[in-house]
C-alpha cells in the first residue's frame, strides 16, 4: 500500500517535471494526439516558469480497498515532501525519510538509482514515462464549475506486469493547471488523486525537506541505506 501510494503522489512530481523538462512532450509525438500535445505545451509553459510548488491533495482508493487520505505536496527541484495525517515522506534528493507516526518509526532509505520504486525523484520518473507513454485528448467536460480537459496516457507498448494501464490528466482549460490524475490499475483498483490550492514559487526552508529523529523523543530508527 504505501508504494502504490507514493507511486501516485510521484505522479505529481513526474508531471510537473515534464513541465520543466523543455521538450519532452515531443518523445513519441508521432502516435500521439496533436491536440492534447497543444495543451501539454500550455502547462509547460505554466510551470517552467515555477521555482517550487506546493499544493494540498486528496487521494481517493476504489475498488476492493476503499479509502481517502488528503495531505500537502511541497515540491523544490529534486526535494519533496509529503504530508499526511499517519505519515509523512521527505527527500532531499539523497536520502528519503519514511516517518510512520503511528508506530513512532523512520525508516531511512537511499534514493534507488533505477527508480525501481517507482517513485522518488522527478529524474526517475521521467525515465519511465516520457518514452513509454503516448497520449489523446478525450473529453472537455465541466467538473466543479470550471471546464477541464481530460488526456489519457497509455503504454506505447503492452506490458503485463505494469502496475498501470491507463493514466488520465485533468487540466483546467482556463488556468491550464493540473487539477487531478487517475492511475487505472490492472487488478480494477483506481487511484484518484485531486489537486486544490495549488501555490507556486514557495520560499521554503530546506530544512523541510530534512528529517531530523533528535526533534521525535523516543522514536524508532530503521536505517535502510546500502553503503
Amino acid at each position: 500500500m504505501k508504494n502504490i501510494f507514493i507511486y501516485v503522489i510521484a505522479l505529481l512530481i513526474s508531471f510537473t517535471a515534464i513541465a520543466q523538462e523543455g521538450g519532452q512532450y515531443a518523445l513519441g509525438a508521432e502516435e500521439s494526439d496533436p491536440k492534447a500535445k497543444a495543451i501539454l505545451d500550455k502547462v509547460k509553459e505554466k510551470y517552467e516558469g515555477y521555482n517550487s510548488l506546493q499544493t494540498d491533495f486528496t487521494l481517493e482508493i476504489t475498488g476492493e480497498i476503499e479509502e481517502t487520505q488528503k495531505g500537502r505536496v511541497s515540491l523544490i527541484g529534486e526535494s519533496y515532501r509529503v504530508e499526511m495525517e499517519n505519515q509523512d515522506i521527505i527527500s532531499n534528493g539523497n536520502t528519503v525519510w519514511f516517518h510512520l507516526k503511528n508506530n513512532n518509526e523512520v525508516q531511512i532509505n537511499n534514493p534507488d538509482p533505477e527508480g525501481k520504486e517507482g517513485f522518488l525523484s522527478p529524474a526517475d520518473m521521467l525515465k519511465v514515462y516520457d518514452q513509454n507513454l503516448i497520449y489523446g485528448l478525450k473529453d472537455l467536460l465541466e467538473e466543479e464549475g470550471q471546464l477541464v480537459y481530460h488526456i489519457e496516457f497509455k503504454p506505447r507498448e503492452k506490458d503485463e506486469e505494469a502496475d498501470f494501464f491507463k493514466l488520465r490528466l485533468s487540466v483546467a482549460k482556463g488556468s491550464h493547471e493540473m487539477t487531478k490524475v487517475v492511475a487505472f490499475s490492472r487488478d480494477g483498483t483506481q487511484y484518484s488523486l485531486s489537486f486544490e490550492n495549488i501555490e507556486p514559487n514557495v520560499n521554503f526552508n530546506e530544512k523541510i525537506f530534512t528529517f531530523d529523529p533528535s526533534k521525535h523523543p523516543d522514536i524508532y530508527v530503521e536505517d535502510l541505506r546500502e553503503e
